[in-house]
């Protein structure tokens, strides 16, 4: 029997296997197709991420090896305009990615207790626990623990008790809205990969501050080819197991095919991603926006007369997309009802809004609980009682 490729062994290879290219042929709620990855520990513990505004599965390819560590399997779906999810209109966005999201946990045949949702992830995981609660919670069956790290806070607006200014306000709309054109063309002419985000591309979105975390230390200049192989996402689910095509040597590491991937596959989608964080869309995604989401959450949550949900936050104090007021303004907002929405915060001083996807005290301490949790729904009066 032939050995499965590691990241180590045969980068290319690995990130060729079907369980980072799986393929939902069409989303029963939408009509559309879905890509995904599905990868960790095959019979682990069900940890659904929400990911950041980058939005595709490769963010979360440098994962398959800790869930395995920690025994999760780790579900990642590709968001509208990434891989081969297709591009929706701006408006339909967050409700379009739920019910496919929706869809392939059905597909799957899993009711995730657990849910990581990382900055822009945020503005997903609450609509998913608002509008699709019946997959999450019910009379019978607890809310899951649902884990943020460093989430994506709305900006405030001038005149604000809490307003703190923000870099982001002078950033031109076209810009951001192509910035899937706009940016391989900016890395094709710097210097090296870290002027890149020197020169201020960085101040575009998270999802291009963890793309560098992606990348070595001490980063060559890696400038992205045109016609770059990827691995086909043609597998439909329904097909035979099998693994995708191989394309020869490559001398690059895992964080750079994966930034690769995501630029060569399709990475429109990832403008509307900042649009919605912005609050420049058609649709109110600002802080009433997310106001409004947790007071209506809190209100599913005692109308099903069901356990509360339990609610932990990763900050990094450095966190240059999100400063400490923005964080202070979104602790004050989810913790406003404490009977029905449990929140712990865990402030990490030198994290910034990327690094704690890598560090000890921060994904690790995740995986962590969720390996200790597991699957079983009583294990919470069992935290309650051990005041974990």
């Amino acid at each position: 029997m032939t050995e499965e490729p590691t990241a180590l062994s045969d980068p290319q290879a690995y990130l060729s296997l079907l369980k980072f290219n799986r393929r939902l042929g069409r989303c029963p709620r939408t009509g559309l197709p879905v890509s995904y990855a599905d990868i960790g520990d095959p019979s682990g513990v069900p940890l659904l991420w929400l990911l950041p505004s980058g939005c595709s599965r490769w963010f979360a390819a440098p994962q398959d090896p800790l869930c395995k560590h920690y025994g999760i399997r780790l579900i990642a779906i590709d968001r509208p305009g990434v891989g081969a999810t297709p591009n929706v209109p701006l408006e339909d966005r967050i409700a379009t990615s739920c019910n496919m999201t929706v869809s392939v946990l059905e597909h799957l045949g899993i009711k995730p207790n657990h849910i990581l949702a990382t900055s822009a992830g945020i503005y997903y995981a609450l609509h998913l626990l608002v509008n699709h609660h019946e997959t999450f919670f019910s009379q019978t069956s607890p809310p899951p623990y649902l884990y943020l790290i460093s989430p994506w806070s709305p900006l405030l607006p001038q005149g604000h008790p809490d307003y703190y200014p923000s870099l982001f306000t002078w950033i031109p709309d076209t810009l951001i809205s192509t910035q899937h054109l706009t940016l391989p063309h900016l890395a094709s002419v710097a210097k090296s990969a870290t002027n890149v985000w020197a020169l201020g591309t960085k101040a575009l979105a998270s999802s291009l501050q963890l793309a560098k975390s992606l990348l070595p230390a001490d980063p060559q200049i890696h400038v992205n080819p045109q016609g770059v192989p990827v691995p086909e996402v043609s597998a439909v689910d329904d097909e035979p197991e099998r693994q995708t095509g191989f394309w020869g040597k490559c001398p690059c590491c895992i964080g750079c095919l994966t930034t690769d991937y995501f630029q060569e596959e399709n990475m429109g989608g990832v403008g509307q991603e900042h649009l919605i964080c912005l609050n420049r869309g058609s649709m109110d995604t600002g802080p009433e926006w997310l106001e409004g989401s947790i007071s209506a959450l809190s209100g599913l949550l005692a109308s099903s007369h069901t356990s509360p949900l339990s609610c932990e936050i990763w900050w990094g104090w450095q966190d240059g997309m999100v400063p400490r007021k923005g964080q202070i303004w979104f602790n004050k907002v989810i913790s406003a009802h404490p009977d029905y929405i449990k929140v712990k915060i865990r402030d990490v001083p030198d994290g910034d809004h990327t690094d704690l996807l890598g560090r000890y005290d921060g994904i690790h301490e995740v995986y962590y609980k969720i390996q200790k949790r597991g699957r079983r729904q009583d294990i919470r009066q069992e935290d309650t009682q051990a005041g974990s």
